[in-house]
């Protein structure tokens, strides 16, 4: 039996409603969790200034839903701010219209880097993908070749599962843990661990410390660097984890870090709480070349509009690209610290084209 097209895009919003409903009270305690605990270290905004909040919201973004965000973001500010971007409007807007499917390529790690016109900046060793190991030119590999292949480059590797966030889906493996059963391994890539610059070691020598950017290729098809931050793990983590990590974001004309730095829980930070090494007047060797890398790519890759790409900076201060996220990341601590990063960008039109 034939569905008529009425009915199936009658069914596809169905569908995307549902989903923007949940996804929304989700967004809503986050921003909700997020704003009491910034109120923890903050004196509390006035409601007249809260009600600016609901207003641009509701007359601006298309929606009062949007408001809780904008809430927090200016609870951590002590002002609102026109051109903030909530983090659930960048959900139900630009992932959808600027990124669609093409975002979601960055799931699949396998293929990043040839997507990226095999660029020599990621650290790909091997894949995984259905069963099947491949270096990172496609040639295949057994699996009873696949440790030898894989130490014979380097003494540590990074395993990444397909879609890891947040620090989930990442093992850290040497030859005395690498699982000799093949069927441990879910679609990923394997990395060579990256030996970071002595600048990074001063906070925390375990982990690696990875640089965050956001680009955009605006309507005029031109890339460019909004925000920058670096998340140093704890001293424990032997890698970097969003409940534990340590945010600082990065002057982007100078590289040198900002005062202050934030944990998950909104507690401001002069120093690293594990070596007590300062944040001030700390510049990153290298900061302008990871700038300058990510902006080309993103040219590279205009149909992702706005990527989020992690980095880290070796020994010889070049960057060194872990991933990219071409679909949903969080904006709060880019648009609190440095923002409004997009407001030149036109997005706030976006909820209009959508009702179209």
């Amino acid at each position: 039996m034939k569905i008529s097209n009425t009915i199936r895009r009658t069914g596809k919003r169905t569908i995307v409603r549902t989903r923007s409903y949940f996804n929304h009270r989700i967004y809503r305690y986050q921003a909700k969790t997020t704003f009491d605990n910034i109120t923890l270290h903050k004196p509390r905004v006035s409601s007249s200034v809260l009600r600016q909040c609901d207003e641009y919201a509701r007359e601006v973004l298309g929606s009062k839903k949007h408001a809780p965000w904008l809430k927090a973001y200016t609870q951590f500010c002590g002002e609102f701010r026109e051109g903030w971007i909530p983090n659930s409007y960048y959900s139900d807007y630009i992932v959808q219209q600027l990124k669609g499917e093409y975002g979601k390529l960055s799931n699949s790690k396998a293929v990043s880097r040839r997507l990226l016109g095999n660029t020599p900046l990621i650290p790909d060793l091997a894949s995984s993908v259905n069963g099947l190991f491949h270096t990172s030119d496609g040639e295949p590999i057994v699996r009873a070749a696949l440790a030898d292949y894989l130490f014979a480059q380097c003494d540590k590797i990074v395993f990444k599962i397909d879609d890891s966030r947040q620090g989930r889906g990442v093992f850290v493996y040497d030859r005395s843990n690498f699982p000799a059963n093949r069927t441990q391994f879910s679609n990923g890539v394997f990395q060579s661990f990256i030996q970071q610059h002595e600048f990074f070691n001063q906070f925390s020598s375990n982990g690696v410390a990875t640089i965050r950017l956001i680009t955009v290729v605006d309507d005029g098809g031109v890339a460019s660097c909004r925000s920058a931050l670096v998340r140093i793990p704890r001293q424990a983590d032997s890698h970097v984890k969003t409940a534990s990590a340590i945010k600082v974001a990065i002057d982007m004309d100078s590289g040198t870090l900002f005062d202050s730095a934030l944990m998950s829980n909104m507690s401001p930070l002069s120093h690293h709480p594990d070596s007590n090494h300062a944040f001030t007047a700390q510049t990153i060797p290298g900061f302008h070349k990871c700038m300058e890398a990510c902006t080309a790519l993103q040219a590279k890759m205009p149909f992702a509009r706005t990527i989020g790409w992690d980095l880290a900076i070796g020994t010889d201060e070049n960057p060194v690209i872990m991933e990219w996220n071409g679909v949903d990341h969080d904006l709060f601590f880019s648009e609190v610290m440095q923002g409004p990063c997009f407001a030149d960008l036109g997005w706030e039109k976006l909820w209009r084209e959508g009702k179209k």
